[in-house]
């Protein structure tokens, strides 16, 4: 890779001292190939980051799969002791109406 000219260095150390996002001159020109590198640098941190995200990724869907299987054979296989309660009573014979006797 080349280095960047002494013009470059210069710019960006004083844009870092003043904050400044403003150029200090319009006619200076990055080195060739900077932007390549920054691009470069860019896809080298998010491959690095994409690594630690799939692996996330595929361990927590695991442990999800893992879960709902673990559910669903509990869910299966648990006894029923008890019915389970009633909401609405069952009718019976006295509950239904009588029809009229002609």
């Amino acid at each position: 890779m080349s280095e960047p000219d002494s013009k470059w260095s210069r710019l960006s150390a004083a844009l870092r001292a003043q904050g400044s996002h403003e150029p200090v001159d319009p006619n200076l020109r990055p080195p060739p190939g900077f932007s390549t590198r920054i691009v470069a640098r860019a896809r080298i941190d998010s491959r690095a980051d994409a690594t630690g995200l799939l692996l996330w990724r595929r361990w927590s869907l695991a442990g999800a799969c893992t879960a709902l299987l673990a559910c669903a054979t509990l869910f299966v296989t648990r006894p029923n002791s008890q019915p389970s309660p009633q909401i609405i009573p069952v009718p019976t014979l006295d509950v239904l109406p009588t029809l009229p006797q002609s």
